[in-house]
């Protein structure tokens, strides 16, 4: 599934070798799509590990000497003589703007359209509730609390409670998740036409903007609505808590979330790239 719609692909069994700028990429999982109108897809996985960033410009791909997250972007041209220097001082000026650890998420007053609810009486009983595991527990509450901390989530009961689950990422680190299922079961979908990549792509043109807003990946900068918080409670052991703002996992908030950045991409005509832009 894409953005614009389903799309056909076909696996190719074998391993696949490519060569980028010099540098030779095994690629483990490769799909040949029948009806995409793109040249290559590139998974965020190939350019990180190789060190690229993509010149959405010139659609040219360049090696970056940095692996620092805040100097995957191109700045000017793709020598590195000139753009270190410049990342650095953009860096110094504006060092607000870019992020010191996961869960500094900057003050961005974003608000999220409002969603309907069915009354709670109408929450689909075959949604089964559980605990928080106790082994999880003692780490669940650690991230919840650094989540307090950035205004993610507020300690108290919302009037639907959900169970929390952590899963651990590639990376090591643990992925706190919430089982929305009950909400999810009261919440009209939202129905909204996605632009595609390539309409985003094409918006942008020269670098201008300095961004506390994460363009790729802010649902936790999206605040909802004050009256609907009270959907969106978690229990970790005995302790309460409810979000703040759009939550991976619930049923509109991918098309909240892009409906905010449609508003944002409308008024940015900029050059910028992300690790995460690609999937």
């Amino acid at each position: 599934m894409t953005a614009g719609g389903p799309a056909r692909l076909i696996k190719i069994v074998n391993n696949f070798m490519v060569i980028v700028n010099d540098s030779v990429i095994k690629l483990n999982s490769l799909y040949v799509g029948l009806d995409l109108q793109y040249d290559v897809i590139l998974g965020s996985n190939v350019l990180r590990v190789s060190n690229l960033c993509l010149n959405l410009s010139s659609g040219q791909l360049c090696k970056t000497p940095n692996t620092l997250p805040q100097c995957h972007l191109t700045v000017l041209n793709n020598n590195s003589e000139l753009t270190t220097p410049i990342i650095n001082m953009l860096f110094d000026k504006y060092n607000m703007a870019f992020s010191s650890n996961d869960f500094d998420l900057g003050n961005c007053q974003i608000f999220a359209k409002k969603q309907t609810y069915l009354p709670i009486d109408k929450i689909n009983k075959k949604n089964p509730y559980y605990e928080c595991p106790l082994h999880m527990q003692s780490e669940a509450l650690a991230l919840a609390e650094k989540l307090v901390q950035s205004n993610v989530l507020s300690r108290g009961m919302g009037d639907v409670i959900h169970p929390v689950i952590l899963i651990r990422k590639p990376n090591g680190k643990q992925r706190f998740i919430a089982d929305l299922r009950r909400v999810n079961s009261i919440t009209e979908k939202m129905v909204s036409q996605i632009l595609t990549a390539n309409n985003l792509l094409s918006s942008l043109q020269c670098f201008k903007y300095i961004s506390k807003f994460d363009l790729t990946q802010g649902f936790f900068q999206i605040k909802i609505n004050s009256d609907e918080k009270r959907y969106y409670g978690i229990k970790i052991g005995e302790h309460y808590f409810y979000y703040n703002t759009l939550i991976q996992g619930s049923k509109n908030s991918s098309i909240l979330f892009v409906s905010v950045m449609q508003d944002i991409y409308s008024t940015i005509n900029n050059f910028t790239h992300s690790k995460n832009l690609f999937r």
